[in-house]
Parts: C-alpha cells; structure tokens; sequence
C-alpha cells in the first residue's frame, strides 16, 4: 500500500500553486547552475534552496555569478558542501546539552570542507560513526551501572574499581562538558565549578547529586553503617536512572543512525 502523497499536506486549493512555485524553484537552481554541486534543502518558504541563495526575481534575471562562481561562493559556508551540508545544519541545530561526541563530530566535518581535498562518503562515515560510537559507549556504561546498581549495591561502594572514579566523567560528557577517559576521583569537585549551565540545569543538578550521594554512601560504609550505605547507593543509581531517561541525545543519534553512506574501512 503506498503511502501519502506530497499533495496530502497541502491545504485544498493551494496544490497547484504550491507545485507550480515548486517547478519555478527547481528551474531558477537549474539556472543557477548549482544543481548536484551544493547542499539543498527546505527554505521557511518549503521551497528547496540553499545558504545565501539569490531569490528568483519578477524578470528571472540570473545574477552575474551564476554558475561557477556562484558554487564557489556558496561552498564558502559548510552546510551548502554538498556531501556534509545536511550533517553539519543537522549538528549545528542540535541541543547545547548533548554529548561531546557530537561537537567534535562537527568540528571535524567543517575542517574537512575546509582542507580543500576531495572529500569521500566513506570520510563522512567515518567521522559520524566514531561519533556515534562515543556517545553509545558512555550510555552502555551508564545503563550498565544503573543495572548492577539495582542488583547489589555493593558494586556501587566497590572500593577495588571505585566507580566515583569514571561516574561523573561519563555522565559530564553526556550533556556536553569536557572530560578525561582516565579515571579520576577528584575530576568533579575541581569541574564542577566551571560548567557552564546555559537554560537547563537539569544534567548538572543530577550528576552533582549523583556524586554527592556517591561520597555520602561511600563514607557511611567506611564508617560501618551499612544500612544507610545501602539506602545512599540506590540513591544514586536512581539518580543517573533519571538522568538517561532524560538526555537529549537520542534524536541527534537517530538522525545520525539514518545516514547510509558506502562502507569504510
């Protein structure tokens, strides 16, 4: 059964006109001579364009660059390269309190259309699977410890791998703060006060609370009073819980997840 035409979402009586400024468009990039050599993609008007198009005007009067020069202007700006264009808008619109990962991922993307060589499909990939890897390699380890929390406590006071020592690194980097993959237990008390917070303290509030609680269960089970140590160590495998039903990555991956490029080796 085939699914909904573009014409469905039109309102009744504007398809026509939609199409015909559609075509009009499509015509004007042609002219343009930017077809298959920039990045296009919808304009607030819904029609395809890209970064810094010349509108089409009443007279279609093409301006004095089109063509090749036209190109060269328009791939001055990243989102227009016709290969990243669509990942770099995509990372570049993302949620502040994302994963590190994604950052990088576009940094290296705009250092790529910067480096002036032929850029491969397989380069991209590259880039945005290693991406992908990071951010997917700190929630398994997150998801893992919120399990073992649930299942025995005990491995959250384990003095031998001392959790306290990777815990907030890995949540910190979650929500787009910097941080060491060596373990260290005095990362957090000297980052702390230097995260920036922007509009949403959520990530922080439960990363702090999370290695509060930690140091609190810690000590009560130093000090022999297991019964809170237990109480205090399922706090904080609650808290790093509601931390990852509450982060922000998910849609950046999925978009990700969606691109399919030739295999790399």
């Amino acid at each position: 059964m085939s699914g909904p035409s573009s014409s469905s979402f039109i309102k009744s009586g504007l398809g026509n006109s939609w199409n015909e400024q559609m075509c009009r468009r499509l015509a004007w990039l042609r002219d343009l001579g930017v077809m298959g050599r920039v990045h296009l993609h919808p304009l607030p008007d819904g029609l395809l364009g890209f970064h810094g198009m010349p509108l089409e005007n009443s007279d279609d009067c093409l301006p004095s660059n089109a063509g090749t020069d036209l190109v060269v202007l328009a791939l001055r700006d990243p989102r227009n390269h016709p290969l990243m264009g669509g990942h770099i808008t995509l990372l570049s619109r993302r949620d502040s309190h994302t994963h590190v990962a994604w950052g990088e991922a576009l940094d290296r993307l705009i250092a790529l259309c910067a480096g002036g060589a032929t850029t491969r499909a397989s380069d991209v990939s590259y880039v945005l699977s290693t991406a992908k890897e990071s951010y997917l390699a700190d929630r398994e380890q997150l998801a893992f410890f919120v399990q073992m929390a649930s299942e025995d406590y005990r491995y959250v006071l384990n003095q031998e791998e001392p959790v306290r020592a990777w815990l907030t690194q890995c949540m910190a980097r979650m929500f787009g703060v910097q941080a060491p993959s060596q373990p260290d237990m005095n990362w957090w008390p000297r980052a702390r006060e230097h995260v920036e917070l922007g509009d949403d303290e959520t990530f922080f509030s439960l990363t702090d609370l999370a290695w509060r609680r930690l140091l609190e269960a810690v000590s009560h089970a130093e000090s022999g009073f297991h019964e809170k140590a237990k109480m205090g160590a399922k706090k904080v495998g609650d808290f790093v819980d509601k931390f990852l039903r509450h982060e922000k990555n998910k849609p950046v991956w999925k978009l990700m997840d969606n691109t399919t490029f030739e295999p790399f080796h």
